[in-house]
């Protein structure tokens, strides 16, 4: 700050604010097309993701935030590929619908790195595999081509129950089916570099940006591809464009919030351009009237320009200070608009979470009400289409955020999606269904009709009677799972002729909807060939020797019962971990809170006094005051510091801008806070070793050095 002539000072920061903001108010479409133009969102976007895993990093959230994220270093790179050849697309899409918006910086944001959830625990969830191996189990039997896919199907027991299967089963393939088709899926990989056993999906192999030591493919990888083959390309195109509209229709949700948000936050930064150069104007015309007079003791924030004064100093003028608030005003209404974005932009991925009843307190109610949920009218292609597109090393299924939030509604829309399929000790839910609840629930809603059961048996238009705390909504495939245990059959193609004969009775359609879909479901279940089986590698020919059938069949009985014990086993194990990892982790959680709320009451108790007025008191301490206690005083202004150092003698002094210095702070018994301009990168490190040590913080309430001065010397001397 200038001695001579603070008010240039001011002067100076505004037209800086003011050349920002006009910056930020300037639209902006860049011509993806130009070569600079790539380069520059090349750079932006490797920041970006730097600078959104430091973000989880710094907030501490787990030494295992790279492997649980999927954070190698192929899979981030092949996000950033896709984001940058996909950038054209969205802004070719959705440029001249939100002209205001910069759409490629927008997918960017939304497709960040985040500390949330991944594919694997989404498989985990919801066991989106199985429905991937349901669809094209269907797929071959509907088009005659079952029977040359066996050949490709894993023939050894060893082989075959080596792939878990939850409780369930299904109305049209035997559990050996869908164990071989998820041999496939789950080995496609196998020996390639960077297979993952442990992960579903979005592996280093899945990038396609690692290179094994042979380019022969495996034979998993043959097998695989042999099956694949056999499914019509059309049909495959047919379901990926299915999965690539969602998505661009579910970002298109995204971005009519963005919009409304940005066109918000854009009003008022344009009011306060409008009201920094009225300001300037003013302060201005106070260097031409006193251009020489000293000003004493300015304070730094622009927003609250109040002076101690000497007896030279101007007065700075009453419509100055209350336009100064004003301003100051209208910098937390941005500052609000900023957070319920930036909210946004690390929730997305928990948007099918809450959307479905468990919405975080962090989410605006407008942001609730503003995403459009997409329709799935087929969980079983849409888990599919994912499939294909991540093996055709598709883009799209490399946005990862997006096309994770499509995979996730598909996968609440399954049959087994509301229910308990992972039992450890082998039993099934214990399912109430609540029939009386559900008519009430019918008869009070208008809009329900007969006709939205037939609509889709997966879409969730029913009033759910079992689950009236999580969802309030069902469909007729979960329904029917709950009360059969069997998986529906997908199609109904073989009974439709029942369909006329039904609409000649004089049934009601929503009996006769019913009464179709349980044939639908029993022609399914009688389809099954009890006796089916997958033969084993080599099969013994001599059926005269009795005796060694029966240790043959006494070996295979043994090695079915030593595999389910080991799955039995690895169950109870996994529970065990589970629970020492919740128990962990709410430890950690509880000394969070009770140090949270121990500095939520002091923040609360600042924000309190800090109402009153700082003229209303008197100055009761003699400056220079000597400080008792080891004392580190954290943050500030410049112009803050350099006031408040005369002031108090035995202080430490820890500036905004310096990096925080771990000893100093070990050192002291009380570090007091001054959070203006403090970054919050550099608030939350020194938090953390506060936290860590127990060592006292307090805040100080007031802009005035003197009065923050008198405060640290008030506490000190009371205590």
């Amino acid at each position: 700050m200038s001695i001579n002539n603070p008010i240039q000072d001011v002067i100076d920061r505004i037209k800086s604010d003011l050349e920002k903001l006009e910056q930020e108010v300037a639209p902006t479409r860049p011509d993806l097309a130009d070569p600079n133009t790539k380069q520059q969102k090349t750079k932006e976007l490797n920041a970006f993701f730097v600078d959104r895993i430091n973000l989880f990093k710094d907030a501490d959230f787990g030494v295992g935030l790279p492997e649980n994220n999927n954070w190698e270093y192929p899979v981030l790179e092949r996000r950033k590929i896709a984001l940058m050849h996909l950038f054209a697309e969205a802004q070719k899409r959705f440029g001249d619908k939100y002209p205001e918006l910069d759409i490629a910086d927008q997918l960017m944001r939304f497709n960040g790195p985040l500390a949330t959830l991944s594919f694997q625990t989404l498989d985990q969830d919801y066991y989106a595999e199985l429905a991937m191996a349901i669809w094209m189990l269907d797929h071959l039997k509907a088009n005659d081509v079952y029977e040359e896919a066996l050949r490709y199907f894993p023939t050894s027991r060893r082989e075959i129950d080596s792939v878990y299967l939850p409780y369930l089963s299904d109305s049209v393939h035997h559990d050996d089916e869908l164990k071989c088709m998820l041999y496939l899926i789950r080995n496609r990989n196998r020996g390639m570099k960077g297979y993952h056993k442990d992960r579903a999906f979005c592996d280093e192999a899945d990038t396609g940006l690692t290179k094994s030591d042979t380019n022969e493919p495996t034979q998993d990888r043959k097998n695989f591809d042999a099956v694949m083959s056999l499914i019509d390309e059309e049909v495959i195109r047919s379901v990926q464009q299915d999965f690539i509209d969602l998505i661009w229709e579910f970002f298109d949700s995204l971005l009519s919030i963005m919009n409304s948000f940005n066109g918000d936050r854009l009003q008022l930064k344009k009011k306060m351009i409008r009201g920094l150069k009225e300001q300037l104007s003013g302060y201005e015309d106070m260097q031409v009237k006193a251009p020489a007079a000293p000003m004493v003791g300015q304070n730094s924030d622009l927003f609250d320009p109040v002076v101690t004064r000497s007896a030279s100093t101007p007065e700075v003028p009453p419509e100055l200070k209350q336009r100064a608030i004003l301003l100051d005003d209208l910098a937390k209404e941005i500052g609000k608009r900023n957070d319920m974005i930036e909210t946004l932009y690390l929730y997305v991925m928990l948007i099918p979470d809450w959307i479905n009843g468990n919405t975080p307190e962090a989410i605006d109610m407008q942001v609730y009400l503003g995403v459009r949920t997409p329709i799935i009218r087929n969980p079983y292609s849409i888990c599919f289409a994912f499939l294909s597109l991540l093996d055709a090393h598709s883009d799209y299924a490399w946005l990862y955020n997006l096309s994770y939030d499509i995979l996730a509604f598909a996968c609440q829309c399954l049959p087994w999606a509301d229910s308990n399929v992972v039992d450890p000790d082998g039993n099934a839910p214990e399912i109430r269904i609540d029939y009386p609840y559900l008519k009430s629930l019918i008869e009070k809603d208008p809009d329900w009709n007969e006709d939205k059961s037939t609509d889709t048996i997966y879409e969730l238009n029913i009033p759910s009677p079992v689950l009236k705390n999580h969802r309030t909504m069902t469909s007729i495939a979960k329904l029917a799972f709950l009360t059969s245990g069997l998986i529906p059959p997908r199609s109904g193609e073989s009974i439709s002729f029942t369909n006329s004969l039904l609409s000649e009775t004089e049934l009601a359609a929503e009996a006769r909807s019913a009464l179709y879909n349980y044939f639908a479901l029993a022609h399914a279940v009688n389809q099954k060939d009890p006796a089916f089986q997958i033969a084993e590698d080599e099969q013994v020919e001599d059926d005269s020797a009795q005796e060694q059938q029966d240790i043959e069949s006494r070996t295979e009985e043994i090695k079915k019962l030593k595999a389910q014990i080991r799955r039995l086993k690895d169950m109870v194990n996994q529970v065990k971990h589970r629970n020492k990892d919740l128990t962990a982790e709410l430890d950690k959680t509880k000394k969070t809170a009770d140090a949270t709320t121990a500095e939520l009451a002091e923040l609360r108790s600042m924000i309190r006094e800090s109402c009153d007025t700082e003229e209303k008191s008197v100055t009761t301490v003699e400056f220079p005051y000597s400080v008792k206690q080891r004392t580190v005083i954290v943050g500030g202004h410049e112009s803050w510091v350099k006031a408040i150092k005369p002031l108090l003698n035995n202080v430490r002094f820890i500036g905004a801008s310096e990096q925080p210095n771990s000893g100093v702070i070990l050192n002291a018994e009380v570090v007091w806070m001054q959070t203006n301009a403090m970054a919050h990168s550099g608030f939350y490190k020194i938090i953390d070793i506060i936290r860590k040590n127990d060592i006292k913080v307090r805040y100080f309430k007031y802009a005035s050095a003197e009065k923050c001065a008198e405060q640290l010397a008030l506490e000190e001397t009371e205590s």
